[in-house]
């Protein structure tokens, strides 16, 4: 049980608890839950139960009547401060409920992050594969200014310009082909890439440079360089790169092209054409 005392005559002093209201402006006994073990429980609800009007006052240090003076004990004891302090003081706060609220905001912060993680890494994804095909369409841009631009004007018999490389055209007149497990980005940085013709960056951001190898063992004239070619007969199949020589003047060219495009995006594409 918990009690406040009233202060019921006036005498003109402030308040000692209420400095702004009078003695008679105070509030009145009251009785509120609050934990008292013992025997003083059932002496204090006793006492709430009769009430405390009209019953003196004890002094404080500086003469102020600050609670009422209950009876005594059972046993003749009075009641101590102990009594009053457990009728005044409310009980702790255990914080179990904010603890709970804590660890439930932490677990929706991790979920939340883990979301947004999970989006990003879709859309970096997505965006990946939209510029690989960006890339893969473009090299048909190199594959066309190789063709367009040197081989189908070269292309006549009785011009000798395919026989023999021009590096300033991105031709070689012979075969070269990567090392066995070498990848074809070193290949290139390491053996194509000062004999490639570039092209200007296209509107999604890719630069697609190509180089044209014509599929013989050694440069000059076709019938002498032992080129891979198309045989004359019909249906029947071949490896281009060992072919044996047949009575059709077709030779088989490789365009290799390679795009690089935004986000570091590297494609190959290679066409092998005959004329």
């Amino acid at each position: 049980m918990r009690f406040i005392g009233r202060k019921p005559e006036k005498t003109g002093k402030p308040n000692a608890r209420f400095p702004s209201l009078s003695r008679r402006e105070a509030p009145g006994p009251v009785c509120l839950p609050n934990k008292v073990e013992g025997e003083n429980m059932s002496h204090v609800e006793s006492i709430c139960s009769r009430g405390f009007r009209g019953r003196p006052l004890e002094k404080t240090e500086g003469g102020e009547a600050e609670r009422p003076v209950l009876p005594p004990l059972p046993g003749g004891k009075r009641p101590g401060r102990s009594v009053f302090r457990s009728l005044e003081t409310p009980s702790s706060e255990r914080g179990a409920v904010l603890i709970i609220a804590l660890v439930v905001l932490v677990a929706m912060t991790l979920s939340a992050l883990s979301l947004i993680r999970s989006v990003n890494t879709t859309n970096l994804i997505s965006g990946n594969l939209a510029f690989r095909e960006s890339a893969i369409l473009s090299s048909e841009r190199g594959t066309e200014a190789a063709l367009n631009d040197w081989l189908l004007p070269n292309s006549a018999p009785s011009k000798t310009a395919l026989h023999n490389d021009s590096k300033e055209h991105g031709y070689l007149a012979t075969r070269v082909d990567p090392k066995t497990g070498e990848k074809w980005e070193t290949f290139w940085n390491d053996t194509l890439d000062g004999q490639s013709v570039t092209i200007a960056e296209d509107a999604a951001g890719n630069t697609i440079s190509y180089v044209i190898h014509r599929l013989c063992e050694k440069p000059g004239a076709p019938y002498l360089a032992n080129c891979s070619r198309r045989r004359s007969d019909a249906g029947a199949t071949h490896d281009l790169a060992k072919a044996p020589l047949g009575t059709d003047n077709q030779i088989y060219y490789r365009i290799t092209s390679r795009v690089k495009g935004p986000r570091d995006t590297v494609v190959y594409t290679q066409t092998v054409i005959a004329l």
